[in-house]
């Protein structure tokens, strides 16, 4: 548990609108307690007489118990293959953002606030403890990224990062829409619910330098860092509740960019941090370097409207790129390379994929440009471009050679959970033919996906 789970709930619903603070007026003392709810009843055997001490309705609003769906049970094995080095799961969690954001607006639809406030109130626990630094990174490893001095040996590391009681302040902070209905919401607050662990497993390693260092005040202070961050995705949460229940949200913007968006899983190379890269391609053993997320566009098809630059690389290319009225353009969007290691055979697949949760309803339509960055030059291999949808390929794009003009892709994805973009190499270079490049790994082709977007 975060030792302040009480504070953030009560940061998180001080920006929030006048009308909306009114509404808890009554209620505060349940909204207080109720963020403690997932603690107070963190035994599932309490029998009842203890649980209508605290609450008669508790068993209404403590977490229920996870679905047993398939979807659910992959996100249980994704969860446990991505997040070894943390004691929270946030892709095991995603049910309970359905369950609370669902019960909050329904009971606010039907008059009941005191019920809403209190499914809030347990949902503020949830973000608390997903961002919790010594939740978000598990002592265990950290005791191997910072091995405890012989005089810290008895300090449970535990206990004194999560008592640390830090201050939560997020005063002037503006509450954002996570979505424009129900669905939409749930993907905008699991979105957060990822955000936020990150953030919290950022703190961890230096919380506990700094206890070692005996500087408790500098502790404190990035601990505040931590309880802060739950309070403005929980600050999100209550004003998009009170956003659609009350109607509104209707006229927002119905789009979803994927590069916001949390991937759960992805095959790209290690070239690439084992990444996708938003907005860049990396250069291969460069020290560093990138090259302008890059396509090449006809100029009598470009977007006039964009603020994209035009790069083009040298005098030559620019009277090249004009003549046949192809311009190469920077985009917004996924630079993707596939694992680039051997054998390097015909046979030997080579896919860079980037993997989505998504809520079945909540849109309807995926759409992208796909390509190759040409600021490549001496790229070899050729590739695809395709969209899954529970791992069946529902639009394809055509087979692209370096230099070749980008394609927009689009596709339904219909009530699938899970979309995947793959980028694949439909065959690869020779060792022979690897001779030929200026420098090593010069021959890779560098996807693109430019403005990947639900709709």
């Amino acid at each position: 548990m975060s030792a302040v789970h009480d504070e953030i709930a009560m940061q998180a619903l001080s920006v929030q609108t006048t009308a909306v603070k009114e509404q808890f007026e009554s209620y505060l003392h349940e909204f207080k307690e109720s963020s403690w709810y997932p603690d107070y009843f963190a035994d599932r055997s309490m029998s009842k007489v203890k649980k209508d001490k605290i609450d008669p309705e508790a068993d209404r609003f403590i977490y229920p118990l996870p679905p047993t769906d398939e979807w659910h049970k992959r996100l249980e094995k994704l969860a446990e293959a991505c997040y070894a080095y943390s004691d929270a799961e946030p892709l095991s969690q995603v049910y309970l953002i359905s369950f609370y954001l669902k019960n909050a607006i329904e009971c606010l639809q039907q008059g009941d606030i005191k019920s809403a406030i209190k499914f809030c109130g347990v949902y503020s626990h949830l973000i608390g403890d997903t961002c919790e630094p010594i939740h978000a990174m598990s002592p265990a490893l950290l005791d191997v990224i910072v091995p405890p001095p012989p005089e810290f040996l008895g300090f449970e590391l535990h206990a004194n990062v999560e008592g640390l009681k830090a201050p939560v302040n997020i005063t002037g902070y503006q509450p954002k829409l996570l979505g424009k209905n129900l669905k939409q919401a749930e993907m905008g607050a699991f979105a957060g619910l990822i955000q936020s662990h990150k953030f919290g497993a950022a703190q961890a390693t230096p919380i506990v330098q700094t206890l070692y260092a005996k500087d408790k005040e500098k502790a404190t202070a990035l601990s505040s860092l931590a309880q802060s961050e739950s309070a403005r995705h929980f600050a999100d949460f209550i004003f998009t509740v009170f956003a659609i229940a009350n109607g509104d949200a209707n006229e927002q913007v119905h789009h979803c960019d994927l590069c916001e968006l949390p991937y759960i899983g992805n095959s790209v190379d290690m070239l690439y941090r084992y990444q996708p890269i938003i907005d860049a391609s990396l250069v291969p053993y460069s020290g560093g370097k990138m090259h302008p997320l890059s396509l090449q566009t006809d100029i009598r098809l470009a977007n006039t409207a964009s603020n994209s630059a035009t790069i083009v690389a040298t005098e030559a290319d620019k009277a090249n790129y004009a003549n046949n009225q192809m311009q190469i353009e920077s985009v917004h969007g996924f630079g993707v390379v596939p694992p680039l290691g051997p054998p390097f055979t015909d046979d030997h697949i080579r896919n860079a994929d980037i993997e989505f949760f998504i809520v079945p309803g909540a849109y309807s339509e995926f759409s992208a440009t796909v390509g190759l960055n040409p600021l490549f030059t001496e790229s070899m291999p050729s590739a695809k471009f395709q969209i899954m949808t529970d791992g069946e390929i529902v639009a394809e794009s055509v087979i692209f050679k370096p230099g070749d003009q980008s394609q927009n892709i689009v596709a339904k994805i219909g009530n699938a959970r899970f979309l995947t973009l793959r980028m694949s190499y439909v065959h690869t270079p020779q060792p022979e033919q690897l001779t030929r490049v200026s420098s090593h790994l010069a021959w890779v082709s560098h996807g693109v996906w430019r403005d990947p977007c639900l709709n």
